[in-house]
């Protein structure tokens, strides 16, 4: 958390949409950080809403939002919801997966904005994901964050093959610490 997850998917998706592609931001964080960043109101009930288990197909995510030339799917307390609803499958890491699918004919870019936490959701996300794009703030505890999420990320290879990471992206760089400048040396 903090490392500037948020900052990064909301300028991407901006970005990308002022570009003329097609984007999709999804707010994964029961903080709704990325919502707020956009000025929407949190919410989480469309992802909430999605995940509850039918007897039939998944209900499709149906983005709840349009800000800055991009949809949004907006984060707030709901997500809660879609936790309990995700943890009850018997394959809980696909389920994400499952329900952007039929939105990748409609999209150029789908971005997920993950929680700061490595738990259900984020799993989701990179079980989800076809590129991996890690934030990592240059500070001190920053690479055990990063082993962190490669060792994860490492194993859910078998349930996502075809995941590419695209790399790290140095975040709040301070030129003027050893510490800071060291750590941009070693992911470069």
């Amino acid at each position: 958390g903090g490392v500037g997850k948020t900052a990064l998917a909301v300028n991407l998706a901006h970005l990308w949409a002022k570009e003329g592609l097609s984007v999709l931001l999804v707010d994964l964080d029961t903080q709704g950080n990325a919502t707020r960043h956009l000025g929407e109101e949190l919410s989480g009930e469309a992802l909430e809403r999605s995940t509850v288990p039918t007897r039939g197909q998944d209900a499709y995510l149906v983005p709840d939002a349009h800000a800055y030339g991009f949809d949004l799917v907006r984060g707030g307390r709901y997500i809660l919801g879609a936790v309990s609803h995700i943890q009850q499958r018997r394959l809980p890491s696909v389920v994400l997966r499952r329900l952007l699918k039929p939105l990748k004919s409609r999209y150029d870019v789908i971005l997920i904005d993950t929680p700061p936490t490595l738990g259900v959701l984020s799993i989701n996300a990179i079980v989800a994901a076809t590129h991996l794009l890690i934030p990592v703030q240059l500070e001190g505890a920053a690479l055990d964050g990063l082993d962190a999420i490669l060792e994860t990320t490492e194993e859910l290879l078998d349930v996502n093959p075809d995941l590419e990471l695209l790399g790290a992206v140095p975040m709040m760089h301070d030129k003027r610490t050893a510490i800071s400048k060291m750590l941009l040396q070693r992911l470069l």
